[in-house]
């Protein structure tokens, strides 16, 4: 029986980013143009990291970016000990 996988290979599909070509140079319609942030480096490729700073009041539709919640309650949720 055939698996999926060998259907798709069948058809030209790839599968994983080994074989995907890195442009080499950034042009006119570039993420870097478009949005401000940097090229970082990682073990994996090349990644574009945007960071933002809110303000603390800030607000994301009517939810308070701010914490309001106990941190232990947070961190039990998540299953990460506090320090």
């Amino acid at each position: 029986m055939t698996s999926l996988t060998d259907k798709l290979r069948a058809l030209g599909v790839q599968t994983g980013a080994q074989e995907i070509i890195k442009p080499k140079t950034r042009n006119q319609f570039s993420i870097d143009k478009v949005l401000n942030g940097k090229f970082v480096e990682t073990p994996y490729g090349e990644i574009f990291v945007v960071e933002n700073i809110f303000p603390i009041e800030y607000r994301l539709g009517h939810l308070p970016i701010k914490l309001t919640s106990d941190m232990d309650i947070l961190s039990s949720w998540t299953g990460l000990k506090q320090p």
